[in-house]
């Protein structure tokens, strides 16, 4: 399998993103600003924001800031009829971007007029089938160009986490279940590359096979490498032969069909072939494992 670049970088973005919304260690507050900062990288904006909003009264609190853009600050209140998020939660998808602000008639808008943001992107938080926020990102300059498909599913998906996690906290129903989120990481980012890495890495044999193939210094043997595992790998108190068969009946072609490694069968040598989008999967999970 030939990963393509722009594939494993969101790879490494959604790895980035979910090492730090499911940290169990960490409360939400912690883990919703390192979210905000790790986004506002990948987005290339300084400042990334949650709103508390009430429809009702018009009322637009900023709940929680990392960085500074234009006039927001954390804390402050402002009309919700005077935010760039007013026309967040209206939109049908429940996000709106604006690239350059100015250049796209926001002139004499209420919230440009307040905020001074010239680049914006936000998705609604909602829960019990209402607005209660909105997840953000902003800049007081303008971008070169619009934003891609793939960070605005980033956004979205970080502000249907939110969703989740804010439900839980005043003890309703999430509007969309946890499982749905994470398809939806997926969905972004090359299905069929996430869905490939995923795959292979689902299985113990196969995550410590190809660890110590990465660690060889050239190709080795099938009987070698079910001494290895039997003796190291997560697989330990399997003998050495059982191993060996279901390497040679499953894991190896199922590897090799991936174009992950090369098999030798009249010699039973396998060789490790790097693969980005791979490694990136196989060293987020290892550390998890050890």
């Amino acid at each position: 399998m030939a990963a393509q670049p722009r594939a494993a970088q969101h790879l490494d973005q959604l790895f980035d993103l979910a090492e730090i919304v499911f940290d169990p260690n960490q409360p939400f507050e912690q883990r919703l600003e390192a979210a905000l900062a790790t986004e506002s990288d990948h987005l290339d904006v300084p400042c990334g924001f949650l709103t508390n909003i009430d429809v009702e009264a018009d009322r637009q609190e900023i709940a929680l800031t990392w960085g500074m853009a234009g006039n927001l600050r954390e804390a402050e209140t402002a009309p919700l009829s005077e935010s760039y998020c007013r026309k967040t939660i209206a939109s049908d998808s429940g996000t709106l971007t604006v690239a350059d602000a100015r250049a796209e008639g926001w002139d004499d808008d209420p919230a440009y007029r307040r905020f001074e943001l010239e680049t914006y992107v936000g998705s609604t938080v909602e829960f019990a089938g209402q607005p209660r926020g909105t997840l953000c990102f902003a800049d007081d300059t303008p971008r070169d160009e619009p934003f891609g498909e793939t960070p605005v599913a980033f956004v979205e998906l970080l502000a249907r986490w939110a969703s989740y996690e804010l439900a839980h906290r005043t003890g309703r129903e999430p509007a969309e279940p946890l499982g749905d989120r994470l398809a939806s990481f997926r969905e972004g980012v090359e299905p069929s590359v996430v869905d490939t890495a995923l795959d292979l890495l689902a299985n113990r044999t196969r995550r410590d096979l190809l660890s110590y193939l990465a660690t060889a210094d050239g190709p080795i043997t099938v009987e070698e490498a079910a001494a290895h595992l039997a003796n190291t790998g997560g697989v330990h108190g399997q003998s050495p032969g059982r191993l060996e068969i279901a390497l040679v009946h499953s894991h190896v072609p199922k590897l090799a069909d991936a174009g992950v490694v090369t098999y030798d069968a009249p010699t039973g040598e396998l060789d490790y072939r790097p693969d980005d989008a791979i490694e990136r999967v196989r060293r987020r999970v290892r550390p998890l494992e050890d």
